[in-house]
């Protein structure tokens, strides 16, 4: 099972199981269209 952990000014916000989802296939979709992003198996991202 995939997982994602949203930190907001390092306080972790809670995720439904609806959004955590969204997120994860949103985000792997957007990875799979870059080059060289084919088959991710980890992705990261930070944004500060």
């Amino acid at each position: 099972m995939k997982k994602i952990e949203l930190k907001v000014n390092s306080k972790r916000v809670p995720l439904n199981p609806f959004v955590t989802l969204f997120f994860i296939r949103t985000v792997e979709a957007m990875a799979k269209s870059l080059r060289g992003g084919a088959k991710p198996r980890k992705i990261e991202i930070k944004i500060s």
